[in-house]
């Protein structure tokens, strides 16, 4: 009896080891289950970031590249309003002479058509009109140049572009 005693607690012993062999595996597969779904999850986690961190890298190139874009079209604003300037000058100076000897031959004009006026009114001279007329004159010639002069201004393009380049 004291075999079968002995043989009953080898067997319930071997059963034992075996059923803790047999479970040991079984929470070692669950264990690797889990961390392989945990790398799995930590892998397609990671996946979604660097997606993400790329896409924002794609945003910040096309955003770099419209600035170069623009930069460059301002420049060329600059250049172009700066050539045109020089074209303003010269327009600015031919319309002038125009102006005045167009102005110059409306006074002899106008003088030669007052000379006989002079014999009905005679407390206006010559010189008085012609001071008038040059009064006249000054203020036009401002009032035309005013528009030119702020155009001709180089200061606000540069401004800009510098304000653009920053």
């Amino acid at each position: 009896m004291a075999d079968k005693k002995e043989n009953e607690k080898e067997l319930k012993m071997e059963t034992e080891k075996t059923e803790t062999q047999e479970t040991e595996p079984k929470e070692e597969s669950k264990v690797g289950s889990i961390s392989k779904e945990s790398e799995e999850q930590l892998s397609s986690l990671d996946l979604l970031w660097s997606l993400a961190f790329r896409e924002l890298d794609e945003w910040a190139e096309r955003a770099d590249d419209r600035d170069a874009v623009f930069l460059k079209a301002a420049r060329q604003f600059a250049e172009g309003i700066q050539r045109n300037q020089g074209n303003l000058i010269e327009l600015g100076t031919q319309f002038y002479q125009e102006f005045s000897s167009w102005e110059k031959t409306a006074r002899e004009e106008f003088l030669m058509s007052t000379t006989s006026l002079q014999h009905f009114f005679p407390f206006k001279s010559y010189e008085d009109i012609n001071k008038q007329i040059d009064q006249v004159q000054e203020k036009t010639l401002n009032i035309l140049a005013a528009p030119c002069q702020r155009i001709v201004s180089t200061l606000s393009v540069d401004k800009y572009v510098e304000i653009i380049e920053q």
